[in-house]
């Protein structure tokens, strides 16, 4: 098998479905440079990829938060 588990992931996602839309328009890897400073390179365990939190809190706050209308 040629290609990543991800990239099949990604294949079983329409391409009408809110989820591509949103991976096409918004790049997030502003969010690396943002927290660089608060995550240490030398102490600690690594932590938890940033951006992907951060894609997570955007979609809690996109499908949970209810519409002003």
């Amino acid at each position: 098998m040629t290609a990543s588990f991800h990239a099949e992931l990604y294949k079983l996602i329409p391409e009408d479905h809110q989820l591509r839309k949103i991976h096409e328009v918004i790049d997030f890897s502003f969010i690396h440079e943002l927290v660089r400073s608060s995550y240490s390179e030398y102490y600690g365990r690594p932590a938890n990829e940033p951006e992907l939190l951060f894609r997570l809190l955007f979609l809690q706050v996109l499908t949970i938060c209810p519409t002003n209308g």
